[in-house]
């Protein structure tokens, strides 16, 4: 994701004043016909009802956007740049929980799991797996600790003789809000629990529908 938001660093988003609605084919031609083809656009996209068009570097840009709107054969297009809160709604994350997650089973017991089950909810900080127990014990940000369901279903794909199938496993949280400060490093002990947390920061994972997340092949 960090690649990508590099290159849209250099993109505009043009807006349609309705009714029109240019093809992108319209859009090219637009440019050229205003500036030349030395800064067309190296790719355009449709994202909603807007246009991305994304340059080679930051003085195409420029030259593009100060021309304030893009005038074509039956359209215009406003233009603003591109920015990581486009058409986003900003929530603040300042509240700091602590979540026990129950139910991840053996095979997904790694921290990949974490982020697919909990993305949309919190920025996990730390996180620690208890193999006795098997709960894992997690410290979070989110807007507030209602914001964190108390179950949803985690999807692991298997393939049988009979074909692909999907397990699914109920997985619960019990959110509580956070009193210790002690686990800001890698492996920091929580003195409370003599649990040491982990740095959750260098995870990867995938993106999953509805309320069941689905993780690749274990």
């Amino acid at each position: 994701m960090q690649n990508r938001e590099t290159m849209l660093s250099n993109a505009l988003i043009a807006t349609s004043i309705p009714p029109s609605k240019p093809l992108i084919s319209d859009i090219y031609t637009a440019i050229h016909t205003r500036i030349g083809p030395r800064h067309t656009p190296t790719a355009i996209m449709i994202f909603s009802s807007d246009y991305i068009l994304q340059f080679p570097n930051a003085k195409s840009r420029d030259v593009v956007y100060s021309l304030g709107t893009l005038q074509g054969d039956g359209f215009t297009l406003t233009l603003q740049p591109w920015t990581t809160n486009y058409r986003s709604l900003t929530v603040h994350w300042n509240t700091k929980v602590t979540i026990q997650v129950k139910g991840i089973p053996p095979h997904a017991w790694h921290p990949h799991t974490l982020t697919p089950l909990l993305a949309s909810h919190c920025d996990i900080e730390t996180y620690h797996f208890n193999d006795e127990n098997g709960i894992c014990t997690i410290n979070a940000f989110t807007s507030s600790i209602q914001q964190i369901p108390q179950q949803i279903y985690l999807g692991l794909p298997h393939q049988t003789n009979e074909g692909r199938v999907i397990h699914t496993y109920p997985i619960n949280f019990e959110t509580t809000a956070y009193t210790n400060h002690e686990d800001t490093s890698n492996t920091t002990s929580s003195s409370s629990t003599g649990m040491y947390y982990h740095n959750y920061s260098n995870c990867t994972y995938s993106l999953c529908p509805s309320n069941t997340f689905y993780l690749p092949d274990i």
